[in-house]
């Protein structure tokens, strides 16, 4: 199966955006689009506070109307993020702030009427810490985390080590506080140039999936991406355009 995408981005000084078209057909007997998604969003001061709104949009998700719309800004020393999806009706609200080489994040969710009243009473979804060290060339990430609704704590623990010559492997693992333990992730990938052509190859062992990348300067970045098991792999190509 081959799926071809072509991605369109207009970037004025306050102004960015993209259009991206897919189908798994296109040289078919009826070729045809499989769905169209667009992006954009806009910088802007009030106050003397830079603000930006950033907007989704997916034919299959709402094809008469945007998915989503994001606010962010900073108060420092916080950083926030108000998003509301309209699809599901859902709002969140995402505060983080960076202290001591340490992210801490938090996510609340409910739902708002259009004056921006809480419809359901919101709720705190979940609170995380993320520290990133180096510790003799290999990159640790930690992520402890809480979620209350299911009253459940997980540590989610990342290595990468570069093995030289463009290769590195990457893991990850989760343990909760309910005593599971899981690897979610294991990688090894490859990057070289081809022809003055970045190209990275990624083999995860767990999904048993391979995925190859080349990038163009010309036309773009294609991914072809094979699961065992399966005929053909699936191939993505991406092509941006400025203004």
């Amino acid at each position: 199966m081959a799926r071809f995408v072509l991605l369109v981005a207009a970037v004025p000084a306050v102004l960015a955006g993209s259009v991206e078209f897919s189908s798994t057909d296109l040289v078919g007997k009826k070729p045809s689009l499989d769905n169209v998604k667009a992006s954009w969003g806009t910088k802007f001061s009030v106050a003397g506070m830079d603000l930006k709104i950033d907007t989704q949009y997916d034919q299959k998700a709402k094809p008469d109307f945007l998915k989503e719309a994001t606010l962010s800004g900073t108060v420092a020393p916080v950083s926030y993020s108000v998003t509301q999806n309209f699809v599901s009706g859902a709002s969140k609200l995402a505060l983080s702030t960076k202290q001591a080489g340490a992210t801490f994040k938090a996510v609340l969710s409910g739902k708002l009427d259009v004056g921006g009243a809480w419809l359901e009473s919101g709720k705190l979804d979940s609170v995380a810490i993320t520290k990133a060290e180096k510790f003799q060339g290999i990159d640790i990430t930690l992520e402890p985390s809480y979620t209350p609704a299911k009253q459940l704590g997980e540590l989610k623990a990342q290595v990468k080590k570069a093995l030289g010559s463009g290769l590195s492997v990457t893991g990850e693992a989760v343990a909760t506080t309910g005593g599971a333990v899981s690897v979610k992730k294991v990688e090894l990938a490859l990057a070289k140039e081809l022809d003055g052509r970045p190209v990275k190859a990624v083999v995860s062992p767990l999904s048993k999936v391979l995925e190859v990348q080349i990038t163009d300067k010309d036309w773009g970045v294609a991914t072809a991406t094979y699961a065992l098991g399966t005929n053909l792999p699936k191939v993505n190509v991406k092509r941006s355009f400025s203004f």
